[in-house]
């Protein structure tokens, strides 16, 4: 069960990827790709390595659950933002990796 640690993390983020689009407000679905996924994923990546040890995981997992977003919600010029999401998840895994190396 090394892999349970994630099953939270990845329906947060699952929830954040389909279920956001859905609300209906003039231009959320682009401040969702700008603001609130970018955000979310270093936020949650920060949470996380908070209380783990280093994995490089994390980052893959949030770039592979908005792939398929990416078709069902968006279109293909929405898929520069499976990079740009995992470029932020690994800033926050970074980030918390040397807050807590240094708190030590």
């Amino acid at each position: 069960m090394k892999y349970k640690k994630y099953l939270v993390y990845s329906l947060i983020i699952a929830i954040l990827y389909y279920l956001l689009p859905f609300i209906p407000y003039k231009n959320f679905m682009v401040m969702s790709l700008l603001v609130f996924y970018p955000l979310a994923n270093l936020l949650l990546a920060i949470i996380f390595f908070k209380k783990s040890n280093w994995d490089w995981l994390l980052p893959f997992i949030s770039a592979a659950l908005f792939l398929p977003a990416v078709f069902t919600h968006y279109n293909e010029s929405a898929l520069v933002y499976v990079i740009v999401y995992f470029v932020f998840n690994l800033i926050g895994c970074l980030f918390s990796y040397f807050f807590k190396r240094n708190s030590k």
